[in-house]
């Protein structure tokens, strides 16, 4: 079959303030490296690039971010799919998606299908506490579902593991964790 490129980053807090350091300078370093990404993916082939949550630190985003953000997946020829996060309003994200190449998630359960592949995600609010409602994958298709919140945990967007062991899922996308973690759902 053929294989198909997809990267999967999150957490990137683009205009974060970034207190305790040189925080004018990682927020240019941020953004280059945002920019060096999205032409990576393109030099690569990646068909879909996956940003699992908080690429903005929505309430310091500056215009001229947005911008450049969207400069970049605009020239991108990847499918950009993007969960907004925990961090702050969604009005970077609405610029976002006025661009053709791409895709949101709502606070229910929204899929994409790329080839054989369906992209699934839904944004976690204060509500999603408990087991989620069934995801609407299909068997047969590589299912790839997008999150942004704590596995097993309450402080904010409760992930459940035992959801996420259904196994018509291949690859669980999370953002939220500002460290590796491995977890086994099945």
């Amino acid at each position: 079959g053929v294989i198909m490129k997809i990267i999967h980053t999150a957490d990137v807090h683009l205009d974060s303030p970034f207190i305790g350091v040189d925080g004018k300078t990682r927020r240019r370093e941020l953004i280059s490296a945002f920019s060096s990404m999205a032409q990576y993916a393109d030099n690569i082939g990646a068909a879909a690039v996956i940003v699992a949550g908080d690429l903005f630190d929505d309430s310091f985003a500056t215009d001229a971010t947005i911008k450049s953000v969207a400069d970049g997946i605009n020239a991108s020829k990847a499918q950009w799919y993007v969960l907004q996060g925990n961090h702050g309003d969604d009005s970077p994200y609405k610029k976002l998606a006025k661009l053709a190449n791409v895709h949101r998630f709502g606070t229910d359960w929204t899929k994409y299908d790329l080839g054989n592949v369906t992209v699934c995600g839904k944004e976690l609010t204060s509500a999603d506490v408990g087991a989620f409602s069934p995801l609407p994958l299909d068997t047969g298709r590589f299912n790839i579902v997008v999150l942004h919140g704590d596995v097993d945990s309450d402080a904010y967007g409760h992930i459940d593991k035992k959801t996420l062991s259904d196994g018509k899922i291949s690859y669980v996308a999370l953002g939220h964790r500002h460290r590796l973690e491995t977890f086994s759902f099945g």
